[in-house]
């Protein structure tokens, strides 16, 4: 196995078009400016049957409360501002995957995954 780290934007990623089995966003999606670019990006550099990870909070599909919350009560709402909701991620990389391969066998499938979700 062989991994490659890339400090890069994900907007513009330095590698081959198809070169990747995965790529890993973690805590990382919020801070990306344009989004959907990012997720052009991702569409063309990940192989057919490629994995996209992304690890987020999700406002609206993560827990109300954190017991952080409980300490900083200004977190939350900062939070729900912050991170994009589950439903925009879903619409931006469906529609970065179905313009590269428009066709109906299209090689990516695209669903959120819940943290018990597990491949196989």
């Amino acid at each position: 196995m062989r991994i490659n780290l890339r400090a890069c934007r994900a907007e513009q990623v330095p590698l081959p078009t198809a070169s990747c089995d995965v790529a890993l966003m973690h805590l990382v999606l919020h801070h990306v400016q344009d989004r959907a670019a990012a997720a052009r990006e991702i569409a063309r550099m990940l192989r057919p049957g490629g994995w996209l990870l992304i690890q987020s909070d999700f406002p609206g599909a993560s827990p109300p409360r954190r017991y952080w919350h409980r300490y900083f009560p200004a977190a939350h709402p900062i939070e729900v501002a912050l991170f994009p909701a589950l439903g925009e991620v879903t619409a931006i990389f469906s529609a970065a995957v179905s313009a590269r391969y428009p066709s109906a066998t299209s090689p990516f499938s695209w669903r959120p995954a819940s943290a018990t979700t597990s491949r196989g």
